[in-house]
């Protein structure tokens, strides 16, 4: 029989998944519909290139000030709030006509974006200790990885019978009822339900910084706190990395393998799709191989439970990132083309949500918001780098000087890795008590 604990956890857990595929969706909806969207509004490539350049950006800052919000703004309200925006503003893209509508509504859904995952970390957080925090992060986060796979197909068929505008408003209605219903579903904390908190003492603030939301010197003794962290610096490294090496991948992978080897659309197509097999595959084992070594070796005073099976991620990204670059051409086996797409898939999402879990887990509860939204400013940043710096770099040199820089920079994250295996991984701890 479930306890009460674990009633509002699957209850909380239903809810942000559901709720976080339609934050996807809604997000990539554009993309998913653009071969409908060209042929009935005739956009040149530099107005797509435009229009998700803005959702982009937008999406970027939003997601850092939504990161410092979640420690102020109750993730009940964040979550549901940004959800409904998104379907609201999804509503008007499917009205619009023009393309500087469509830019501005563009930049609005990115800003309506950024507050979705802040609030879900916070509630993670907040509900789960330490060793069952990176299953039910792995399991959320896989809900991109699920509206990725279905949504354009679902979308595309939609499409067929009531046109991409059609499409995109399903898609509006579907996150605009969620939202509504999900400010009664989720609960911030178990406190909100009468149950004690599950947050050991050193995770609570002291009262002389107010839970962190104190005067102004209270604030920037918390900010310093986190700047003056060590392992703040070392964690945004990494994120940056592994958002670049994902972004490369995703974006350029398959050009480089039609444009640069020579191989067919189909094997191209082939090894995306074993790419986006394997990044859901190591979204959800990540967490849990991990929370199994957080629950035998617990909270250590240096470094991670964690780090083994993040090192062999980063050592499997490098291996396989190499294979890409040398030994995959038109004379190697189908297999190994997708062999080496699912192993990019499993190290590469498995680093990206492990760093994730690390900013927040090795945080105070009530800085662990601001934490991780610094971490994510960075991953935005590795984002950015895998963009116009590869394409340049591929068309004055070749893809294969891109998939270098690639090899390199993954290269780097694992010589870090080897450096932090003891370093004091708390973050922001200085401001109400000595780290161990």
């Amino acid at each position: 029989m479930l306890t009460l604990y674990n009633q509002w956890r699957l209850i909380n857990v239903g809810t942000l998944f559901i709720g976080y595929g339609l934050y996807i969706l809604n997000r990539k909806s554009f993309v998913f519909l653009l071969p409908e969207i060209i042929e009935d509004e005739h956009l040149k490539n530099n107005d797509l290139g435009t229009i998700t350049s803005s959702l982009t950006l937008a999406y970027s800052i939003s997601k850092f000030i939504g990161g410092i919000l979640s420690d102020q703004i109750s993730p009940r309200v964040m979550f549901p709030l940004g959800l409904f925006a998104t379907g609201a503003l999804s509503l008007q893209f499917s009205v619009s006509t023009s393309v500087q509508s469509f830019i501005l509504v563009s930049f609005l859904m990115g800003l309506a974006q950024g507050v979705g995952w802040p609030a879900v970390a916070k509630v993670l957080k907040q509900w789960y200790p330490q060793s069952e925090i990176g299953l039910w992060w792995s399991l959320i986060s896989a809900a991109a990885n699920v509206a990725g796979t279905l949504g354009p197909l679902g979308l595309a068929l939609l499409a067929i019978n009531f046109g991409w505008r059609g499409a995109m408003q399903f898609c509006a209605g579907g996150a605009i009822i969620v939202a509504a219903t999900a400010g009664f579903m989720i609960r911030s904390s178990p406190t909100d339900v009468g149950l004690p908190s599950i947050q050991t003492s050193s995770d609570q603030p002291n009262k002389s910084t107010d839970d962190g939301r104190g005067d102004s010197s209270s604030v920037l003794q918390n900010l310093w706190a986190i700047l003056s962290s060590p392992a703040l610096w070392v964690i945004s490294l990494l994120f940056l990395i592994s958002n670049f090496l994902v972004n490369g991948i995703t974006d350029w992978g398959q050009l480089f393998l039609i444009q640069e080897k020579g191989l067919s659309h189909t094997t191209g197509s082939s090894f995306t799709s074993a790419y986006s097999l394997g990044a859901t595959v190591g979204s959800i084992t990540s967490g849990y191989i991990t929370d199994k070594l957080v629950a035998k070796y617990g909270r250590r005073r240096r470094g991670t439970s964690r780090y083994p099976w993040l090192l062999l991620m980063v050592a499997l990204n490098l291996l396989s990132l190499h294979t890409l670059r040398n030994y995959i051409d038109r004379e190697a086996y189908q297999e190994l083309i997708l062999l080496v797409g699912l192993c990019l898939g499993i190290a590469q999402k498995s680093c990206v949500v492990l760093f994730g879990i690390l900013a927040v887990e090795n945080s105070p509860i009530h800085l662990s918001g601001t934490v991780h939204a610094f971490a994510a400013l960075a991953s935005s940043v590795g984002g950015v780098l895998a963009g116009l710096p590869l394409t340049y770099i591929s068309q004055h040199y070749t893809w294969s000087h891109a998939l270098y820089c690639m090899e390199s920079a993954s290269f780097l994250s694992l010589v870090v890795m080897l450096l932090i295996r003891r370093m004091n991984m708390r973050i922001g701890y200085q401001s109400h008590q000595k780290t161990d």
